[in-house]
């Protein structure tokens, strides 16, 4: 099944669903994957596989500031 037809029946699939439960997890993922952009996600990814010493602490906006 291509992505073009795998996306046609998740809307079809949609159209008929009744319960709301199911549409505010389904809303839950939207929101979710609309807040982070593809490239914070890969930054994020790439943190994570970097060694601590080799990370940079982080501080508030106000301590750089003083």
């Amino acid at each position: 099944m291509t992505v073009q037809e795998r996306k046609h029946a998740l809307i079809h699939w949609l159209t008929e669903v009744e319960d709301e439960k199911v549409i505010e997890k389904i809303e839950s993922v939207q929101k979710a994957v609309d807040q982070i952009p593809e490239r914070i996600e890969q930054l994020l990814v790439l943190s994570m596989q970097s060694e601590i010493a080799d990370c940079t602490t982080h501080t508030s906006i106000k301590a750089m500031l003083r």
